[in-house]
């Protein structure tokens, strides 16, 4: 065998193997992240509920940066719940999100402490909850004011088994 049959063997063994990685690579990045579900209710301050959603939960650092983004749609019925394991101040943005939000941040005793309505799609504009809180939770955009959602409401959440 010749020396430069060893070196065209080689090369074709390098690309194979390269574009036989990039697309294992890419399959992996493409396949969906799982997400928990539950159930979240919201009660004015008479205790009259004011609305119920099924959520996606997101509490893995990979499934809280995700959220939301790419989605074309979210039915009013819908939302996604982010769960912190403590109190603090959080951070939010739109960038890679194709629809309008209602960002919903709660506080540790379930009180919602600040809401955030219509945050605009693929924004990299900084929204913070202002205050220490546990969870957001996402709704569509607008969602928040038709069903009269409001500070001092209270959140209660439920863990689908």
């Amino acid at each position: 065998m010749k020396l430069y049959e060893v070196k065209f063997d080689f090369v074709i063994f390098f690309v194979v193997s390269f574009f036989l990685a990039c697309l294992v690579l890419g399959r992996a990045e493409s396949q969906e992240i799982g997400f928990g579900t539950g159930q979240v209710r919201i009660f004015d301050e008479k205790g009259l509920q004011r609305a119920e959603f099924s959520v996606e939960v997101a509490r893995s650092q990979i499934q809280k940066s995700r959220g939301l983004m790419f989605r074309e749609e979210l039915p009013d019925s819908a939302g996604m719940i982010f769960l912190y394991q403590r109190p603090q101040i959080l951070s939010m943005w739109m960038a890679n999100t194709l629809i309008p939000l209602d960002m919903l941040f709660v506080a540790g005793d379930g009180t919602i402490v600040h809401i955030h309505e219509n945050a605009v799609p693929l924004s990299k504009d900084i929204i913070s909850s202002g205050a220490d809180v546990t969870t957001v939770l996402e709704i569509a955009g607008g969602l928040a004011e038709r069903l009269g959602i409001q500070q001092g409401d209270v959140l209660y959440f439920e863990e689908s088994r």
